[in-house]
């Protein structure tokens, strides 16, 4: 039960209508008012809940310090090409390695690597010791000081948000006739309702609110400009060094977050008001090792291929009897050397491609279809299994020229993701045209689709093969247990048959024998060797 004080508090509080929250509330406004009121000149003023011209002259003062900073991440962190922008990140980051360890990163180039591989006597040996020495070279990114690194960078990131951040959207209130294209020669800031620009401090609040001018800034933009303009580099430090010490006495005697999330408390009248801020850090450092780390990968597989490629000449002559190879539409030579000369990956597995499409064109086409053909549909078959088999065989290697054909038209369509878009977005970047598309992605996405291909295309004929071995191994057996009427098949003209077959699976082993350098054979029952005649 209440006690007679509580009842008599209760109420005088009726009476005299005294809220002790709103007491709180309004006290805590004043001191808050108090606050503010020491800046000068004044950003606010109670009465009419006006933000005042004081305020709009602190924000154009921040953008005019900020211009030339912010031409400085336009012309190298944030320029408009993404590959020089990356290589002035990398900078940044990789030079806090020891002189030694930057010029380490040279043995991990494709050149580098093909050329200890081409020298070495064990390719297995060779390929490991590079691998090892590559992962002891990552590894000197993920130390102690690289987590200093990557906290200087993320204000750096947010030092550009700053400059892009939309002044003419909050000054144009206070001065509807400003024009920040071009410099003014005077403004004409007036009062304004404070609720008109809420949003717009909310965004200039987002940013700042986690921001530090001192945090590493003014040594990355002395590093950049020492690498981007070393003829001016005395000149310009010392400019930046200036804007810098202007940033900080503004950013924190004036627009600190303190001054600016107090300004919205007493335009919200909330004392309690609270505003997000930019809290997530971006890994800068994480995002050059994976970066790094997949492109030794495609380096890696790229010089093991061309070792590969150098390997099989021989057997390519063998099978081939010619010089010249049929390439894949829009998979050739000729794509994968425009897009290195673009500073992408190359399309990896242009050969070996090349090599399964003169395959079915001058070995499977004509007259290799027509004997097993033959010998699939005239055969009596003691083995419903295997008949079985021979039959998915054979139906899935008459597949391979309707499946080549559709992915030479995936290439040379124009759709995302294949080589005539890819061409495409290359030559909007040289014509001065944004994109917002990782190229180096699209590029490792058809090669994955060509890898899927060709393993399809290789164990298909792996599969042919080995039911082809297993007709003529048991066509020497005095009763066939597979084909009863195997020796008969092609009437008096049998021996030319089984010699064709015979003929056809010899060259599906070489083929086999040259493509296993290049990709997965499923399920080999052996190791691959040409039956003898």
């Amino acid at each position: 039960m209440a006690s007679f004080w509580q009842n008599i508090k209760v109420i005088i509080f009726k009476i005299f209508k005294w809220d002790p929250e709103a007491a709180t509330k309004r006290k805590l406004l004043a001191q808050i008012y108090r606050s503010l009121k020491t800046i000068s000149p004044p950003f606010y003023k109670a009465q009419g809940n006006e933000v005042l011209p004081g305020f709009a002259k602190a924000v154009f003062t921040l953008f005019q310090n900020l211009l030339f900073l912010n031409e400085i991440l336009s012309r190298t962190l944030y320029h408009s090409d993404s590959y020089t922008a990356q290589k002035f990140w990398d900078f940044l980051i990789e030079v806090h390695l020891s002189e030694d360890d930057r010029v380490k990163k040279a043995d991990f180039t494709y050149q580098n690597i093909k050329e200890k591989i081409s020298a070495s006597s064990s390719t297995h040996n060779t390929l490991g010791d590079i691998q090892k020495r590559f992962n002891d070279y990552i590894n000197l990114f993920t130390t102690s000081e690289f987590t200093v690194v990557n906290e200087h960078l993320n204000e750096i990131s947010r030092l550009d948000a700053l400059c892009r951040y939309h002044y003419l959207s909050l000054l144009s209130h206070f001065d509807p006739a400003l024009a920040l294209n071009k410099t003014p020669s005077k403004t004409n800031f007036k009062s304004i309702h404070g609720e008109d620009i809420i949003n717009d401090l909310l965004d200039l609040y987002f940013i700042l609110g986690k921001f530090n001018i001192n945090k590493g800034i003014e040594k990355n933009f002395i590093l950049i400009i020492e690498r981007a303009m070393p003829a001016k580099s005395q000149m310009l430090k010392e400019k930046v060094n200036k804007i810098i010490q202007r940033l900080d006495k503004l950013l924190n005697r004036y627009l600190s977050p303190d001054n600016l999330l107090n300004l919205m408390k007493l335009i919200k009248s909330n004392p309690y008001f609270t505003a997000n801020t930019d809290s997530e850090n971006k890994n800068f450092i994480e995002k050059l090792i994976t970066r790094k780390s997949n492109q030794f990968t495609r380096d890696m597989d790229q010089a093991k291929r061309q070792n590969n490629e150098e390997t099989i000449l021989k057997d390519l002559s063998e099978l081939f009897e010619q010089d010249s190879l049929v390439e894949v539409k829009g998979y050739s030579r000729q794509e994968s050397s425009y897009f290195v000369n673009s500073g992408l990956p190359p399309l990896n597995l242009v050969k070996p491609m090349a090599v399964v499409k003169t395959f079915l064109l001058s070995k499977y086409k004509d007259e290799a279809r027509q004997a097993i053909k033959k010998l699939l549909f005239e055969s009596f078959y003691e083995s419903k299994d295997f008949q079985k088999v021979f039959t998915e065989s054979y139906h899935q290697s008459e597949s391979l020229f309707l499946k080549l054909e559709e992915f030479e038209n995936s290439l040379i369509t124009e759709e995302k993701g294949s080589i005539a878009m890819v061409t495409k977005y290359i030559q909007d970047q040289i014509n001065g045209k944004k994109i917002n598309v990782d190229l180096s992605s699209l590029v490792d996405k058809i090669n994955k689709s060509a890898a899927k291909t060709l393993e399809d295309q290789v164990n298909t004929f792996h599969g042919l093969a080995q039911s082809l071995k297993s007709i003529l191994e048991d066509a020497r057996n005095k009763n066939p247990k597979l084909i009863s009427n195997i020796k008969t098949i092609g009437g008096n003209r049998n021996s030319e048959l089984i010699g064709q077959i015979l003929q056809i699976q010899k060259d599906l082993y070489a083929l086999i024998k040259i493509m296993k350098n290049f990709t997965v054979i499923h399920n080999p029952v052996e190791e691959m060797r040409a039956p003898q005649g």
